[in-house]
């Protein structure tokens, strides 16, 4: 009976792993399918000189897994940084310098990785930050959907529309 668990054990984490979307690659954005950050950012507390740095930086983001990890690269001419995320449900407590103390959970799921971060917005509000990463079925669009849960508030949602970087 115990082999038979085991062997079931072993199955169904097989098969988890097999169902993750496949979201490695070099990814663009659509800026003309994609909707304006603006206002998330703007309420965690991000300037407009920034804001409007941003938008004029074009980005190439790369995404890797290694084992239950999702490494997001991000790279341009003037800025690239590189975050691992563990999705593994766990619970993690980050310090960031602009906004402090964090806690962030990461999960996967048959259609996306998911991201989830509670932070205090720079006026003190508490809030859930959500980003979901799935990709289309033809493998060619990453979709990046944001949102942000004020408590007691608002929700502020946009859709990020990446494709396929071009290899050179």
């Amino acid at each position: 009976m115990r082999r038979l668990a085991l062997l079931l054990t072993l199955l169904c984490s097989g098969l988890a792993w097999a169902a993750r979307p496949e979201l490695s690659g070099a990814w663009v954005l659509d800026e003309a399918r994609s909707q304006s950050m603006d206002p998330i950012l703007e309420a965690r507390g991000v300037s407009w000189f920034e804001r409007q740095a941003m938008s004029w930086i074009d980005l190439t983001t790369i995404l890797s897994v290694e084992g239950d990890a999702l490494i997001v690269a991000v790279e341009s001419s003037v800025y690239s940084r590189s975050d691992r995320y563990v999705g593994d449900g766990e619970v993690r407590v980050i310090q960031s310098e602009r906004e402090g103390t964090l806690k962030q959970s990461c999960r996967w799921t048959d259609a996306a990785f998911i991201v989830e971060t509670e932070l205090t917005l720079p006026d003190g509000r508490p809030a859930l930050w959500r980003v979901t990463r799935s990709v289309t079925a033809d493998g060619a669009t990453l979709l990046y959907d944001a949102e942000l849960r004020i408590t007691g508030g608002e929700t502020l949602t946009a859709r990020r529309v990446m494709t396929r970087a071009p290899t050179p």
